[in-house]
């Protein structure tokens, strides 16, 4: 049965690996984190396209085989890659029909993060000439690459050659009206397949183009994503000025950076929106401006920012530099490291040409896309997220830097001057006061615009909502530090899933503010699972046939192998039922119940294998080993029963009355030992050597004791029922006309009491004391062996210590505490007393067979007078298996104990193997 267990926990465990790595069994090489395209519509329809693909190696690997189908004629401008801050060489050789291989110049390692940048120009026009209404169109062919492994998240970014007023400047001020002005049709289907589509503004080279973000969320392998659209033929053919993808693919040669620069100022403007229908989502935009004194000769300056996020999570989208009111070409690079590696946090700033002593003005613009998390926690019927603006950090301290963070208002003010403070629930954004004490000065200020979101005052007339800044400066410090703020968001302001909803339950419950709100979302979670139960109920079939087709056959094997009906007990536990809640397969909830059954088994067999293993070290077996467990013997006692109670029981004959053996002959072992008729040689098995055989003075069971002790000193255990019963028979000349069950009552009271005065003592003479007097009742008490361990061991080093406890010291050795010597002797005393085998039943089906009682009763048979407790031992084991089938503790047992005398009944079916294993 051991080995049946071991195999069940084994299977079991294999088979939560297959349960639970299917899918990385059989997963893809690579994970596509996302694939990101920049294109920028060139003159009569070229395009530059700058593509960056992001995966995270699940091998390893020194290309990728084959990325296309690229569009022919095809020239790659840059191609690289990047991980972990360090730049690698990629190059791109072709392999045929559009399709080019990217070769690496390293080898990748399993669970990076490895990103291949390709700049690349498309000759091939991307739109094709139509016609709509009757007027010129170019629609909008190209789509990104397919790749045959599924992608988390692809992002499309095109600046179309349309212009638009430069007044736009944030995404939010282009509505559809201004789309639609300017010619621009989506084809059908093709914003709503996005999770986001937004147009918005991008600035190059002195003009305002109309732009599009298109995002999609896992693709599924070989999807192709369509991106129709039409655009008036006309600005095809201007296209986009300058005919480069962005001005940052210049070469300057030579690095020099020669003398000093100081940073004069720094103005950091970060506008925040919120684009979409989720609340939480946000868009933000930070423009920082500088101006430089430069004293030296450079076209480099050295990490002249650094950002408090990397670079992945905030974009720059693009830079002008003016030296001394000059406009010059000028790029940022990450900043390369003392240890040759890229920090893609930190960004250099390069020029095209050498500058002499001059002022530098630098403007920068990042954009940052953010989910803000929110608490699952409401306040006031609303929930907080959190957002935090990135901390920066200049080169050198500026000699002041002013900042604003400006979010639209959507309300009004009650009056031109009317001011909030900055945790004002009705602001957009709130601010902890405490966090202006990192800065100089730090207040709201209001701001009127004639753009973004309107409304219709009491007079018709349209109007702006305001926007709020929060404005801050410092002086003498080249960091600005990260600026956490909070917004509340009204539960219909984003999507909420029913696992939120409980966390915000379980919160406002642990927090004592169970609200209307959280009501609502307690009816919507209950709803929800009465649906769910009610179509797993109906469908219960369908889904029980799936999880028999996915586990039924693994089960049903694992099951065959153990001998065990796994299956069953799984899919069935209550017989095959058509209507049945917990077990039926048409009208159940029984496909509910199977993955927690599932997983029930799975942890069973998981815990059985731990055990298993832990078993083999001899210290965890040890504390795992089940003691054998007694069922004692009658012990029969003739009275005339009336109310009294006897009150003159010795401690031994107590211990009989109480069906306590095993301390009575403990009790006895010590009373002789005292008396110095025994001295002990060792404590489990007991050996002890007689010292007196005088039988004069002596009780009728003491003299059976002292006869019974076998040749080598051990007691003999077929004697240990006639010394009980002699016991018995001077117990029963006290009690024949007493209330047996009141007698006990009060013996189990008094031992009760005396355990209690003894354990409440309070200092160990005073327990030393008490225990010299009572000792014999101590000794009975169930705790006696445990609980006395630390006042054993104060008696131990106790050089006064009375005649009492030289008994105890007998029982010590130097390898164990003395409570642990008397409790090793006690549990001796009981294995010879109660004379149950420690083994395990090898054969577990025995439990279910009917014993042979008729067998067991007529093969009983006397045992020769003191046989060892050695010898006894190793006959008990060899027969121990035979018999135990036909008494099995169960219902015979009484009957056939005493007809057995300690088991006698096997000694002759046995007898020759008893023999023969000794």
């Amino acid at each position: 049965m051991k080995i049946r267990s071991l195999l069940l926990a084994c299977l079991l465990t294999l088979m939560a690996v297959c349960f639970f790595t299917t899918e990385e069994l059989f997963s893809y090489p690579v994970s596509i984190e996302q694939a990101k395209y920049h294109i920028t519509i060139l003159k009569d329809g070229k395009s530059e396209i700058f593509y960056q693909l992001t995966f995270r190696e699940l091998e390893s690997r020194d290309r990728i085989k084959a990325i296309g189908q690229f569009i022919e004629p095809v020239t790659f401008l840059e191609t690289y890659g990047t991980a972990k801050g360090k730049r690698f060489k990629v190059t791109m050789k072709s392999a045929g029909n559009g399709y080019y291989a990217a070769l690496f110049n390293i080898n990748t390692q399993k669970n990076n993060l490895y990103t291949v940048h390709l700049r690349f120009k498309m000759e091939k026009p991307v739109f094709d000439s139509t016609t709509y209404q009757g007027q010129e169109y170019a629609f909008f062919w190209w789509s990104p690459l397919q790749w045959s492994l599924p992608i988390k998240k692809q992002i499309v970014e095109i600046i179309l050659p349309i212009e638009i007023p430069r007044r736009y400047r944030k995404a939010e001020m282009i509505k559809d009206d201004l789309v639609n002005k300017h010619g621009l049709i989506t084809g059908e289907g093709t914003v709503s397949s996005h999770s986001r589509w937004i147009y918005y503004p991008s600035l190059w080279k002195g003009k305002n183009y109309l732009s599009i973000h298109a995002e999609k969320e896992n693709l599924v392998p070989n999807e192709k994503e369509s991106l129709g659209f039409y655009i008036p033929a006309t600005s095809v053919s201007v296209g986009a000025p300058g005919g480069t993808y962005a001005s940052s693919e210049f070469t300057v040669g030579k690095l020099i950076d020669e003398g000093t620069y100081t940073i004069k100022s720094a103005l950091l403007s970060v506008t925040l929106l919120r684009p979409g229908k989720d609340l939480r989502s946000l868009t933000e935009t930070s423009a920082i401006e500088l101006i430089i004194n430069n004293s030296g000769t450079r076209n480099i300056f050295r990490e002249i920012i650094h950002l408090g996020v990397q670079k992945g999570s905030i974009t720059p989208e693009k830079i002008t530099v003016t030296v001394d009111g000059n406009e010059i070409q000028a790029k940022l690079r990450e900043t390369i490291t003392e240890a040759k590696r890229y920090d893609t946090a930190a960004f250099d700033l390069i020029l095209k040409q050498v500058i002499d002593a001059s002022t530098v003005k630098v403007s920068i613009q990042l954009n940052r896309n953010i989910v803000a998390e929110v608490i699952p926690e409401l306040f006031d019927n609303t929930f907080r997220a959190t957002y935090t603006w990135p901390a920066l950090t200049f080169t050198s301290p500026p000699e002041i830097i002013r900042m604003r963070i400006t979010t639209p208002f959507q309300s009004t003010f009650d009056t031109e001057t009317a001011d909030f403070p900055m945790d004002d629930k009705r602001l957009p954004l709130i601010i902890d006061p405490a966090i202006a004490e990192n800065f100089s000065a730090m207040r709201l200020v209001k701001r009127y615009e004639t753009t973004g979101e309107s409304y219709l005052d009491k007079t018709k007339k349209k109007r702006y909502y305001p926007y709020v800044n929060i404005v801050a400066s410092l002086k003498s410090s080249n960091h600005i530090p990260a600026i956490p703020l909070f917004f509340e968001v009204l539960p219909a302001e984003f999507e909420m899933t029913d696992s939120f909803a409980l966390r915000t339950l379980f919160n406002d419950l642990l927090k004592g503010t169970f609200s209307e709100t959280d009501f609502d979302f307690l009816k919507t979670i209950i709803g929800t699972l009465i649906a769910h139960l009610l179509m797993a109920y109906f469908l219960n079939f369908l889904y029980l046939g799936i999880q028999i087709a996915i586990f039924g056959l693994p089960l049903y094997l694992i099951g065959k192998i153990i001998k065990f009906d796994l299956f069953s007990k799984v899919f069935f536990p209550r017989g095959r039922k058509k209507f049945s809640i917990t077990s039926g397969y048409i009208f159940s909830l029984n496909c509910i119940l199977v993955p927690f059954r599932i997983l029930f088994y799975l942890a069973a067999g998981i815990v059985t294998l731990l055990l298993k293993l832990a078993s083999f070290h001899p210290a965890i077996k040890k504390i795992f080993e089940k003691k054998p467990e007694y069922i004692a013997p009658e012990i029969q006692i003739e009275t005339f029963k009336t109310t009294e109670t006897v009150e003159n029981l010795e401690p031994i004959e107590a211990a009989v009355l109480l069906n306590k053996p095993s301390k009575a002959i403990n009790l006895l072992i010590m009373d002789l030992f005292r008396r110095g008729y025994i001295d002990i040689l060792n404590r489990n098995p007991l050996q002890v050597n007689i010292l007196n055989r005088s039988e004069e003075g002596l009780q009728p069971y003491e003299i059976l004791f002292l006869q019974s002790i076998a040749e080598d000193g051990t007691l003999s255990k077929n004697r240990i029922p006639v010394i009980l019963k002699s016991i018995s028979k001077s117990l029963q000349g006290k009690v024949w006309k007493a209330d047996v069950e009141k007698t006990a009552e009060t013996y189990t009271r008094k031992i009760t009491g005396h355990w209690s005065d003894f354990d409440s003592a309070p200092d160990y003479g005073k327990q030393k004391r008490y225990f010299e007097e009572y000792h014999p009742w101590i000794v009975l008490h169930d705790n006696f062996e445990r609980g006395t361990s630390t006042f054993m061991e104060q008696a131990k080093s106790d050089p006064e210590r009375g005649e009492t406890f030289t008994f105890f010291d007998k029982l010590s050795d130097t390898t164990t505490s003395l409570g642990d010597s008397i409790q090793d002797f006690s549990e001796g005393i009981v294995e010879n007393v109660e004379d149950i085998s420690s083994r395990v039943v090898d054969n577990i089906e025995n439990l279910f067979t009917s014993p042979d009682v008729k067998t067991a009763v007529e093969n009983a048979v006397n045992l020769p007078e003191n046989i060892s407790s050695f010898n006894y031992d190793a006959c008990h084991s060899a027969c121990h298996s035979a018999c135990h089938s036909a008494c099995v503790h169960s219902a015979c047992h009484s009957a056939c104990h005493s007809a057995c005398v300690c088991h006698s009944a096997c000694h002759s079916a046995c007898h020759s193997a008893c023999v023969s294993s000794f």
